[in-house]
This record gives structure tokens, C-alpha cells and sequence, in this order.
């Protein structure tokens, strides 16, 4: 029986490859806490709001404000019986140029300086291979 089947017959969601919803869960909010604790603990290092930031301490923040607003879009649209990927989609356009930056643009540039782009352009990349990667180990190439 396909993992699938058994998670269904279980009663429980397989989410992404082999996790299931609550194994998501703990895995978004466990990723979201520690990037929030490090940028608190480098910013108050830095001398907290006023003194400037740690590049780190923004990439952090970024990154934790990007993965809430995906996660919380992503749950929402699931829960409208849309897929959790059109939730946060809708969530990366949120927070793009297209609206954030043309309705709240010193939001946008707070969220996101200059010094956080580049990194964070090549994080979203290093996902976007691992994810790929992960599909790839997952299929199967014999005929059933």
C-alpha cells in the first residue's frame, strides 16, 4: 500500500515528501522560532532599534517574516480546499514589489535592505535545488 493510502486510512495528511501536516508544523514553527531568537539576540547585541542592525539580524528577521506569512497563507488556503502552495504563492506576492513595495514602500525597504537581498536571493535558491533534489530521489522509474 502507497504511503498515501496508509496515511489516509490513518486519518492523517502526508504533506511533503514523507512528512506528515503535524511534522510540517513543528518543523515551520521550530525554523521560525530559532530565526527570530537569533535576530533578537544579534540585534540586541547591536544596541536594538536606532543602532542599526546586524546584516544577520535582518536576514533572519526577513526570513522569519517570509516563512510566517507563507506558512499562515498556506494553512488559510488549505483550509478555503485550496492547495497549500497557491496560499503561499499568494504569500511571496504579498510581500513582493507588487504589493508591499507599491503600497507600504519603506515596509518593503525596512523588511528587506539591500544588505538582506542578495543573501536571501540565494538561499531561495539553494531551496528551490533541494526541493527539486527531493522531487527527483522520489520518483519512480518502473513501470507498476
Amino acid at each position: 500500500m502507497a504511503d498515501n493510502e496508509q496515511a489516509a486510512g490513518a486519518g492523517r495528511e502526508l504533506v511533503g515528501p514523507g512528512m506528515h501536516a503535524r511534522a510540517w508544523r513543528w518543523a515551520w514553527l521550530t525554523v521560525l522560532g530559532v530565526s527570530l531568537g537569533f535576530a533578537a539576540a544579534l540585534w540586541m547585541r547591536m544596541g536594538g532599534p536606532g543602532h542599526g542592525a546586524d546584516p544577520l539580524a535582518r536576514f533572519l528577521i526577513a526570513v522569519a517574516v517570509i516563512m510566517a506569512v507563507c506558512h499562515l497563507l498556506g494553512a488559510t488556503a488549505h483550509r478555503l480546499g485550496q492547495p497549500r502552495v497557491f496560499g503561499e504563492i499568494l504569500g511571496g506576492l504579498i510581500l513582493g514589489p507588487s504589493i508591499l513595495g507599491a503600497f507600504l514602500p519603506t515596509a518593503e525597504a525596512w523588511l528587506f535592505p539591500v544588505a538582506v537581498r542578495a543573501p536571501l536571493s540565494l538561499v531561495s535558491q539553494l531551496g528551490l535545488a533541494v526541493f527539486m533534489f527531493l522531487l527527483g530521489s522520489e520518483l519512480k522509474f518502473s513501470k507498476a
